[in-house]
Order: C-alpha cells, then structure tokens, then sequence
C-alpha cells in the first residue's frame, strides 16, 4: 500500500512540474511579446513628438487651429502612459510564478 501512494505521489510531481513548466513557457512568451509592444509603443511616442514640433511650426503660420496644436501634446502624455501600464504588466507577470 505504501509502495502505491508513493508512486501515485511521484507521478502527481511529474505532472505538477508539466503543469508549472507550462505555465512559465506561456508566461515566458507573453513577457516577450509584451516587451516588443513596448518597443513599438516608443517608436509611436517619438512619432507623435515630431507631430507635436510639426504642429508648432504650423501654428505660428497660423496653418493650424489652436485647438489643433493644444491637442498634440495631449495625444504625447496618452503615448507616454501606455508603455507604463505594459511595464506593470510586464513586471507583474515576472513575479507570478513566485506565487505559485
């Protein structure tokens, strides 16, 4: 009887260490899918800069509405904020497994 537990008990580990290595493969991918979302999110905010200096220049011309111009910068801080939440997210996920 002994004998049967402990290999049920072996064969349980096994498929724990399976499940857990899964776990962190998958968790593994979306860290790295996550990091180059980020990469792209900081290619937008250099992007969206240059509309910013763009419209500057096209307002003192008086080529943009002001309303226009006000909203460049607006649109940088929603640029700026997005990679933040996927750095938390990012950072969150690496400490995950811990809680297992």
């Amino acid at each position: 009887m002994p004998a049967q537990q402990i290999k049920a008990e072996e064969l349980r580990a096994v498929s724990e260490r399976e499940r857990i290595l899964a776990l962190m493969h998958g968790m593994e991918t979306e860290i790295s899918h996550l990091h180059t979302q980020i990469g792209t999110q900081a290619e937008r905010i250099k992007l969206v800069k240059g509309f910013v200096s763009s419209a500057a220049q096209l307002n003192t011309k008086g080529y943009i509405a002001d309303i226009e111009y006000k909203r460049r910068p607006q649109d940088v801080l929603e640029q700026e904020q997005r990679p933040k939440l996927r750095s938390h997210r990012t950072s969150s996920r690496l400490y995950e497994p811990c809680r297992l």
